[in-house]
């Protein structure tokens, strides 16, 4: 259902190449949307919204996306990390380190 990523791999990736982090924010948000069975959240629609807010609504996707996934990990009566706060704080910086922890998230329920 989901793959596993390579963390440090994709944050260089995304760092260096930018348009890469655009895929991986795409990636992420359906990982997101496969784990949770529903059409929420909507990865193009999502990433067009972040374009066009010049990376604004990228936070609050970096606040939403951990909620999901704290969603995710009640629902299989997993042990719940709810890392919104600081995905949050760290993506305002450097949103490619909060996807990053988004992605360290999303491989341990990869693992589950």
């Amino acid at each position: 259902m989901v793959s596993k990523r390579s963390v440090p791999l994709y944050l260089v990736l995304g760092i260096f190449v930018p348009f890469f982090a655009f895929y991986w924010f795409y990636k992420i948000a359906n990982d997101i949307k496969n784990l949770k069975e529903a059409d929420d959240p909507n990865s193009i629609l999502h990433l067009v919204l972040g374009l066009l807010t010049c990376g604004i609504f990228f936070w609050y996707c970096y606040y939403k996306y951990p909620k999901h996934i704290v969603d995710i990990q009640e629902k299989r009566q997993q042990t719940v990390n709810d890392i919104s706060v600081i995905s949050l704080i760290v993506g305002i910086f450097v949103g490619v380190v909060s996807m990053a922890l988004i992605q360290d998230e999303l491989n341990k329920l990869a693992e589950a």
